[in-house]
């Protein structure tokens, strides 16, 4: 018997799902691929081919990916992997869970080889029309004409299947934006864009709020000077890491979840959505809430909302009109100075080697059965498949349909009639049109027409039903009780579709109960494969002064830096406290400033608060201090030597008192004796303090030692241009994000009094338990490998809003402490060993020296301070010099640096009492005892303080500690935001010396410039919609048999109480 030949078009995943089906059903499939290789959209390449010169010598260049799906570099799935694998074909264990395009490619590449599906796929081959055959209308056959190398080839197939995809032809609506044609800056599409390096320095204007127009923003803000994110209608935007820290999909997609959505009416559905979504982060304070709910595919993108917070990503309304070098917003705001324009406007569906007779491709009506079957067609052998957007994986959605689509045609079982309300399909009578209309409106709220949008479970299992491949769980509950409530309770993942059925699968059952295994094997101490690197030439990486490469590794790193002798700073630092809790006590950020800043808007900060009291005339610039000693009459005035050098000459200077205001972080901490074998090292390696920015890091396997904050964010830089990069730790850390309650500032929600009441009124170990329990609210840390070794001790946070995703899409490997170096690898404490590493960094933290100061009047030793209230060394017979800023609060610097230098300033004038030398001691040893207990007495830990506690202590002994049940009685309103609102600084203005007449009104309006910042696009209120009690328990208990499920996994089990 011949086989019947079937014609596809397009080698990604579509195509391949599509060859497979086609050999299942004994069907001779032929594809074809107009590149050189299998993936489709997910094969990414940057190359351009040459077309021809511009007169003045410019180069014109057509893209090679013309015709073709394009991505940009950093693309990331939005799915993970357990639900968006093949369903017969599970990944391998050891990939990340969310898979970066390169990751995917390898997948789709695994998947060919193990099925052999590349020996029918014909590469280089273009398909220019697809004709009806002369006895269509009694064979339903095609005739496909096709191209390679020049020369065109005829070919009649029984079917051809469609799978080019819908990513392909850009939808640039320029009549739509008024005068665009005369912006002078660049314009171009999202699908034009590979790499940021492009724009730097530039101000760039996103148009479109999709999954590519966050990215490119999130991304771009890196390295543009300022971006602009503009969204007419909002979105609903979700992070990777769900509950837990677990993917996202695991819990939203389940059947239990589809349920509660469809039993309820579509108000509730909506509500649902809408509380899920807002659970992370409120919508609403960042402007990107939607007009109305959409139950579509989501905005994934966790980076977003940190980047508008910190005032890199601005969101700004629908535009109005372009200038030639502006735009203009409906809110009445223009935006001056653009470079680029891109428009994230999305893709239009086309079909060129179609005739418009045999089909017309208005996705805005809907004209395919099933989303498959074109019903105008006599005979239904052509198929159209991934011409869908699914709320799930796309990748399990083309392959059902290709299933049931091989199915069908293989059986013969052609439909009577391809319009609504007749004819049947398998059997069944009355086939729906792709899903009913008024219901999709009404629970999607979408644009009449959108067809391509459906429920994935509803829509998967009818097609599975007409296959007989749907899962039939009431049965399974009786006969596999644990296998049914797996599958009604947790994520619908394909493999459920192989249970029974064509194609049944036997592995399906043991997939589905082993998931949980293969999504957290990545996440923690997890040794990647090895992926040598040819490219070994000079590593520039930002360094101000790049050392020889013949250099030996020792002389590398001492080479003396231009910053030596003053701290440093990579170019991306921005601040970790919020501008509400760092700013200077009388002198607010300006309300449009962004929450937390970029170190460049700080510094204009700073010159602003200089400018504003006149500082600068009492700055001696490029002025070194070289030495600070007792005057010989110290002990009658307590004044002081003071040795300048300046332009090369020194003079003595005598002052009657000296802070000193040097800082911290100048020494770098650089234990190489700790590190066996690090001088075999052939690589390179250096401090962190001589990071400036990730050039230099392309195609690199990079190792950074350490868990600070230095570390987790040069280790999410440099892991978008590197390789690979590995994060080694010790201890562990508490990560915390920037965005915290509601989308609010962490130490908004964080530093307030009551919240420092608790800690300090209950027991340790209960505090330790929340403590736990709230940094474990984002992502499990036990799962990323994060989780710190003491647990009951609280330590400055690590604040990164990043770095656990990018441990989750496999960018950076987090590894237990380093055991020795070898000349290329590094073996760690686990006996794990990475090889070919180029690049070490040693992000371990500073050394604390002064060393203009005479070593008796300090005790640095081992980053160890004695010092009375953390300011002046105990054994000065007068205190006439203090040390401002030798101190590590849990909150911001400079708020209590400005408090210590007013107390020392209260001292040195003599309004403040100093103490005996037996009670300053005494002080010095409670207080010792009291942190040590608090946060341990680990090197790190050792200048800590509570940051409250001890601004009240020092605001207490100059007068200005605000007296808050005073005020209740006095000032109730003003009392409730002291206790329990933020501790702003501006509290310490409120009464004493130094009294600041706009404190009270800072204080009560302090919200109002959180949100002013953010609040840079107009959204029309939603009424809110009030719904049965009943449900939202039912979506809770959704959510706790999914942690149960995750729970069981790991082998253990799961408190209810601990998870309320």
């Amino acid at each position: 018997m011949v086989k019947k030949r079937v014609a596809i078009i397009g080698a990604g995943v579509s195509g391949l799902s599509g060859i497979k089906s086609c050999l299942e059903e004994g069907l001779e499939p032929t594809c074809f691929e107009r590149r050189n290789d299998i993936g489709g959209l997910w094969n990414f390449t940057d190359k351009y081919v040459l077309l021809s010169h511009h007169n003045y010598g410019c180069l014109l260049s057509k893209h090679v990916e013309d015709g073709c799906p394009s991505i940009y570099k950093s693309l990331v799935s939005n799915i993970s992997k357990e639900t968006f694998c093949f369903s017969d074909f599970p990944m391998p264990e050891n990939f990340p869970n969310f898979l970066p395009n390169a990751k995917y490619l390898e997948y789709c590449k695994l998947y060919a080889e193990h099925f052999q599906l590349l020996k029918y796929i014909k590469f280089k081959t273009t398909v220019c029309q697809v004709q009806k055959h002369s006895d269509f209308d009694s064979n339903g056959q095609w005739v496909v004409t096709t191209e390679n190398d020049g020369e065109k080839a005829t070919t009649v197939f029984d079917a051809v299947t469609v799978c080019s995809g819908q990513y392909v032809y850009p939808l640039l609506p320029l009549d739509s934006f008024p005068d665009v044609n005369k912006f002078k800056g660049k314009i171009l599409h999202c699908r034009e864009y590979k790499e940021p390096m492009e724009f730097d320095g530039k101000k760039v204007l996103i148009i479109g709020l999709g999954n590519s127009g966050a990215d490119l923003a999130s991304e771009l803000c890196t390295r543009a000077s300022q971006v602009y994110l503009s969204s007419k209608r909002g979105v609903c935007m979700f992070r990777r890491l769900g509950r837990d820290g677990y993917p996202f999909d695991l819990s939203f997609i389940t059947r239990f979840q589809n349920w509660i959505q469809l039993s309820g009416p579509p108000a509730l559905s909506r509500f649902l959505y809408e509380k899920y979504m807002n659970d992370q982060f409120d919508h609403g304070f960042y402007d990107i809430k939607p007009e109305c709910i959409e139950m579509k595919e989501p905005l994934v993108n966790e980076e977003l909302p940190s980047r508008i917070l910190a005032g890199l990503v601005i969101m700004k309304p629908g535009i109005t009109k372009f200038t030639e070098t502006s735009a203009q917003f409906v809110d009445g705001t223009t935006v001056d100075n653009l470079d680029v324009v891109i428009f994230a406007t999305g893709y239009e569906v086309r079909f060129p080697f179609l005739d418009e007779s045999v089909i017309q491709a208005d996705f805005n009506e809907g004209f395919l059965y099933k989303n498959i079957f074109p019903v105008n067609l006599q005979k239904p052998t052509l198929f159209f498949i991934g011409f869908i957007q699914p709320v799930g994986s796309i990748a399990a959605t083309v392959e059902i349909q290709n299933r049931w689509a091989m199915r069908l045609f293989k059986e013969k079982r052609w439909l009577q009639s391809m319009h609504p309300g007749q004819g049947h399909a398998l059997g069944q009578p009355a086939p729906d049109f792709v899903i009913p209309l008024d219901w999709r409106y009404n629970v999607f709220n979408v644009s009449k027409g959108n067809c391509r949008r459906v429920n994935y479970i509803e829509y998967m299992d009818d097609l599975a039903s007409n296959i007989n491949a749907k899962p039939n769980i009431m049965k399974l509950l009786l006969t596999d009780p644990v296998l049914g409530l797996k599958i009604f309770f947790g994520t619908t993942n394909p493999y459920q579709y192989r249970l029974t059925g064509p194609g049944k699968w036997a592995g399906a059952r043991e997939a589905i109960l082993t998931q949980w295994d293969r999504i957290e094997k990545p996440m923690a101490f997890v040794s990647t494969s090895t992926h040598p690197c040819t490219d070994h030439s000079q590593l520039h990486m930002g360094f101000k002064q790049p050392c020889p490469p013949t250099a030996p590794p020792e002389v590398e790193v001492g080479v003396p830096h231009i910053e030596n002798g003053r701290a440093s700073i990579y170019q991306s630092v921005v601040t970790n406290t919020s501008k509400e809790m760092m700013c200077f006590s009388d002198f607010p950020f300006p309300e449009n400033s962004p929450n937390f800043l970029h170190n460049t808007k700080l510094l204009a900060y700073y010159r602003a608060y200089a400018d504003q009291f006149d500082l600068l005339k009492h700055i001696h610039f490029k002025t070194l201090v070289c030495s600070v000693k007792k005057c010989p009459d110290f002990l009658c005035t307590g004044q002081w030597n003071v040795i300048i050098e300046k332009n090369g000459k020194q003079e003595t200077l005598i002052f009657d008192a000296v802070m000193v205001c040097s800082g911290h972080h100048e020494q770098p901490f650089y234990p190489l004796e700790s590190f066996p074998g690090i001088k075999r090292f052939k690589g390179e390696y250096f401090h962190s303090r001589q990071y400036k920015n990730s050039h230099g890091f392309e195609g690199k396997r990079v190792l950074i030692v350490g868990m600070g904050n230095s570390a987790a964010d040069i280790a999410v830089e440099i892991s978008r241009t590197a390789s690979q990069v590995f994060l080694s730790t010790r201890r562990g850390a508490w990560v915390m994000s920037r965005v915290y309650d509601q989308g609010f500032p962490w130490d908004i929600c964080f530093d307030t009094r009551f919240q420092n009441w608790i800690r300090n009124t209950l027991p340790t170990p209960i505090i330790g338990w929340l403590t736990e329990k709230k940094m474990n609210t984002w992502f499990d840390h036990a799962n990323f490998g994060l989780q710190p070794c003491d647990r009951t001790q609280f330590k400055e946070p690590l604040l990164n809003d990043e770095i656990p995703s990018r441990i989750t899409c496999g960018f950076v490997t987090v590894k237990p402490n380093v055991k020795e170096f070898s000349e290329t690898a590094v073996t760690f404490n686990d006996g794990t060993v990475e090889e070919d590493i180029h690049v070490i960094i040693f992000a371990t933290g500073y050394a604390y020296s002064f060393p203009f100061l005479d070593e008796s009047l300090t005790n640095i030793e081992t980053n160890k301070a004695d010092l009375y209230k953390c300011v002046i060394p105990p054994n000065l017979e007068k205190p006439t010099l203090g040390i401002i800023g030798l101190i590590q609060p849990l909150g911001p610097i400079m708020p209590t640096s400005e408090l210590q230098a007013r107390w020392l300033t209260s001292i040195i004038k003599g309004i403040c009492r100093y103490p005996s030398v037996n009670k300053v001691l005494d002080d010095i040893a409670k207080k010792k005892e009291t942190f040590t207990k608090r946060f341990g007495t680990t090197r790190e830990n050792r200048l800590q303080v509570d940051f409250i506690e001890y601004l009240d202590d020092l605001a207490s002994d100059i007068g200005v500690k605000p007296n808050i049940w005073q005020l209740f009685l006095t000032d109730p309103i003003l009392a409730v935001e002291l206790f329990f609102g933020p501790c702003t600084p501006v509290q310490y203005r409120l009464t004493g010396p130094g009294k600041w007449n706009q404190a009270r009104k800072q204080i009560l309006t302090t919200r109002d410039r959180i949100v002013k910042s953010t609040k840079s696009r107009v959204v029309n209120k939603q009424n809110v919609t009030s719904v049965s009690f009943i449900f939202l328990l039912a979506d809770e208990y959704g959510h706790t048999c999914y942690r149960i499920n995750a729970a069981q996994a790991r082998g253990t089990t799961y408190s209810c109480i601990s998870k309320q």
